[in-house]
């Protein structure tokens, strides 16, 4: 976010070729929001037993539920001050299976 006028960026780069390759200069850029504040990490993965994830191996492999923290102000000048939204998406293809 630093650097980028306080905006909360999505690229996306659809796949060339087979096999597939991911040319950086085909990346399609889209504003997802305006006025993002964050100082705490907007992303953060958590395992099966809720603990958070740091380390990137185990979190591309671990994680069962992820957090989605934003922090808006559309002018921090004035009130009101910061407000914070937050959202907890559990991922629907990680289920694991419970045995009998």
């Amino acid at each position: 976010i630093a650097g980028s006028g306080h905006q909360f960026k999505k690229g996306v780069i659809r796949p060339i070729g087979a096999p597939p390759t991911y040319p950086s200069a085909q990346e399609e850029i889209t504003i997802l929001s305006s006025y993002i504040r964050n100082t705490p990490p907007i992303f953060q993965y958590f395992d099966i037993n809720n603990e958070e994830i740091n380390i990137l191996p185990a979190r591309l492999k671990d994680t069962k539920l992820m957090k989605v923290y934003l922090v808006i102000n559309s002018n921090p000048e004035r009130p009101p001050q910061d407000f914070g939204l937050e959202s907890f998406v559990q991922l629907r293809n990680l289920k694991t299976e419970q045995t009998e």
